[in-house]
């Protein structure tokens, strides 16, 4: 498991910086501009991120590809990372500052897996019962999952809502299981309650 511990801390560092200085939005938008900076040249991240190459030159790096395209706040954030030596942390920190500004519009993130890719109108559906469920704004992160069989697996950070197919076989199967079980402890018992009497008589 992926210790969060550390990016939810320079993200929590992060997003209060934004909020006294009314930039939260723009801070998420100068990070979306850099995560697809690095997407889009993934050579660029591997020299940011690499441990031998000095911190003064991956700064200059970022400073002439980022200077005048970012805020202040984040270009020494990105500078503060590097200075700590966690460049590796960026993209959870960004994930992280992600869910806070939507909570902060009061909108909830869910990951939603679903064995097949949804249509439009099913996204659309789905989101209408996820936010009456939860009386909120919804955001979800889908993903396609082919060995949950059918239906969906709703994850709310720690919590688990298992609506598929698999889940319903597998409770079905324990369900069975142990119906076995009773009535073999039953036709048990039915045995030795035939034999006590034959030995009363």
């Amino acid at each position: 498991m992926i210790n969060l511990i550390l990016p939810s801390k320079y993200a929590e560092a992060l997003f209060l910086a934004a909020k006294n200085n009314n930039s939260v939005n723009n801070v998420k938008q100068d990070l979306d501009f850099i995560l697809k900076v690095f997407n889009d040249y993934p050579e660029l991240e591997k020299i940011i991120c690499h441990p031998v190459i000095v911190k003064e030159n991956k700064k200059n790096i970022i400073e002439q590809i980022f200077i005048n395209k970012i805020s202040n706040l984040t270009l020494n954030f990105l500078f503060f990372l590097i200075d700590r030596k966690r460049e590796n942390i960026l993209k959870k920190v960004y994930e992280i500052y992600t869910e806070k500004t939507m909570q902060a519009e009061g909108i909830k993130k869910l990951e939603i897996e679903t064995a097949i890719k949804l249509t439009p109108q099913q996204k659309n559906t789905l989101a209408k019962v996820l936010e009456k469920m939860f009386n909120k704004k919804i955001y979800m992160d889908l993903k396609v999952n082919k060995g949950i069989l059918g239906g969906v697996i709703i994850k709310d950070k720690m919590k688990l809502i298992d609506a598929s197919l698999n889940k319903f076989l597998i409770n079905l199967k324990d369900n069975l299981k142990s119906g076995r079980v009773d009535k073999i402890t039953a036709k048990k018992k039915e045995i030795k309650k035939v034999k006590s009497k034959k030995h009363k008589k």
